[in-house]
């Protein structure tokens, strides 16, 4: 039996809560460290809230068609009642998601101390509980995943969370209270709402649950009530965007699904790649192996289920293609149970080793993991570093202050009773956050007719430059390059943006007229190309820079 707290030696506690201390500190340390970081496409789920908060509805553009352009119901939600209470919607989304941040390690605590206790080993060092939570505070992915203004970390804290409340229901002890299957139903339906990887989850953990339990009458009916809330949660959301938007999956599901799953994998092992060598995520593994292995039989098939859980969240983020933003935001979500997994190994591992001295090993070991461990990651910290300043530097300041002069050219228009103007631009969330710009996606996300065109043909970032740029004329089309307007050859790496280019009417109806980017990146890096359409062309504000920097 667990001895309770008064029973522990004074020392050990105190050193509990000195690697505790150490622990929350490094995140928040970590957190303000990448605290500038706000990802361009949080700024889209904020103009949604907006719109829908100042009358317009669920559009993207006021006045357009009805489009769920985001993920994340869930924090869409939030972000609406944060903006009718007058509240900055940006500083209290990045205060939510540090919060969130928190939470995982919390989880990643208590699910390690679970495991612990399911093996026999509780009554260790309650060091044991730290490793993993140590590996949490110090990843950039759940640092940046925290501050970048997206649901990264409040999915991460849900998913954690939920398995550990499951694993509570299906471990050794009876179910304590009525409340334990209603509370675990709630974060795994709140998990569907967050992300639609949340029903897979879900799923998993219901279904491995119920064959655990499954001779247990009484559990087996607590894994029901979870499963009959879980589904009420996932169906009720299904029904809402049926009604409102005509399909049950958001817009940008229909735009990242359309490609072959061939050629989604190839990408998604690009991106486990990156996690698994440069993020030392394949160490972590290893280690997670290594707790199930070693874990004694009473507590094998939870750390087995735990790792299951963690693989099968792998394996979904290689099938969908992973994604481009910072930092591995994909894989963020299993790092809290993968994490517990790895304080798991490290109490199974000393105990067979050195049962006899296991305190004074936990306690000189975890001493030696902490610093090795950080400079182990060391690299992948400075790779997460640069990334980010890329994506604030060279990315936000110049959408910011393209934004600005949009909104000028916006109001000159408007004051001469112009029509509203209409720009076409790929990265579509701080530009249209700062400015109220009628906007034509060219990656599809708010754009229901291209998501579904890619989606239906299995093309991705196919759909002919004509019907979005040629056939709409809009008043400017903003293309990215790699190289400044001025050198002798355009490298631009985007689809979209090449196709546009290269069409052979763009460039008779368009003429090139401004460039923003950060003083930072001046030679090579992120630029913001304007083309404005010839007959508009002296509207925008005067002069035309050849080169905007925001300042």
């Amino acid at each position: 039996m667990t001895p309770p707290p008064s029973a522990r030696p004074r020392h050990e506690l105190i050193l509990f809560a000195i690697g505790l201390a150490c622990v929350l500190g490094f995140f928040l340390f970590r957190a303000w460290m990448f605290w500038p970081l706000t990802v361009d496409d949080a700024y889209i789920t904020m103009r949604h809230a907006r719109n829908l908060v100042n009358g317009h509805g669920f559009v993207y553009n006021i006045g357009g068609p009805r489009v769920e352009s985001y993920t994340n119901h869930s924090l869409f939600l939030i972000q609406v009642v944060l903006i009718a209470l007058k509240m900055n919607v940006v500083v209290w989304t990045k205060l939510i998601g540090v919060g969130s941040g928190l939470a995982v390690i919390a989880g990643a605590l208590v699910l390690a101390r679970l495991l612990l206790r399911e093996s026999g080993l509780a009554d260790r060092s309650l060091i044991w509980m730290l490793p993993g939570a140590w590996v949490l505070a110090d990843s950039p992915l759940l640092a940046t995943g925290s501050v970048a203004g997206l649901e990264t970390a409040l999915f991460a804290a849900l998913t954690t969370w939920s398995v550990v409340l499951v694993f509570r229901i299906v471990g050794s002890g009876a179910v304590s209270a009525n409340a334990a299957p209603i509370v675990a139903g709630i974060v795994l339906g709140l998990a569907t709402w967050t992300r639609p990887e949340g029903i897979a989850w879900a799923l998993g953990l219901v279904v491995v649950a119920a064959i655990i339990v499954r001779k247990d009458r009484v559990k087996l009916c607590a894994i029901g009530v979870i499963a009959i809330i879980v589904v009420t949660f996932w169906a009720s959301l299904t029904v809402y965007r049926i009604s409102i938007f005509g399909y049950p999956f958001p817009n940008s599901y229909y735009v990242k699904m359309g490609g072959s799953p061939l050629s989604r994998a190839h990408s998604g092992l690009q991106y486990f790649r990156d996690w698994a060598i440069l993020n030392r995520g394949a160490a972590l593994l290893l280690l997670a192996l290594v707790g199930v292995v070693c874990a004694p039989r009473s507590g094998r098939i939870l750390c087995a289920v735990a790792l299951a859980a963690v693989c099968g969240h792998l394996a979904l983020t290689i099938y969908e293609g992973g994604d481009w933003m910072p930092h591995l935001r994909m894989i963020t979500p299993c790092m809290g149970v993968l994490c517990a997994l790895v304080s798991v190994a490290f109490a199974v591992t000393v105990n067979r080793l050195a049962p006899a001295r296991e305190k004074t090993a936990a306690i000189a070991l975890m001493i030696a993991f902490c610093p090795l461990w950080t400079m182990w990651l060391h690299r992948e910290l400075m790779r997460a570093l640069n990334e980010v300043q890329v994506r604030v530097y060279g990315w936000a300041d110049g959408h910011e202050a393209m934004a600005k002069w949009f909104a000028a050219w916006e109001e000159s228009r408007e004051a001469k009773g112009g029509p509203p103007l209409l720009v076409a631009i790929e990265d579509i969330g701080l530009v249209g956050f700062y400015s109220d710009l009628r906007i034509i996606d060219l990656a599809g996300l708010a754009d229901p007719e291209w998501a579904h065109y890619s989606y239906d043909t299995g093309l991705i970032y196919d759909y002919p430059a004509e019907r979005l740029v040629i056939d709409k004329r809009p008043d400017a089309v903003v293309l990215v390059t790699q190289t400044p307007p001025t050198a002798p050859v355009t490298r631009m790496d985007w689809h979209t943006n090449q196709a546009v280019f290269k069409h052979p009417l763009f460039h008779r109806l368009y003429r090139y007229s401004a460039t923003w980017t950060h003083k930072a990146f001046e030679n090579d890096g992120y630029f913001l190309n304007v083309y404005v359409r010839n007959d508009v062309f002296g509207e925008p504000p005067q002069p035309h820079p050849p080169v905007g920097r925001a300042r």
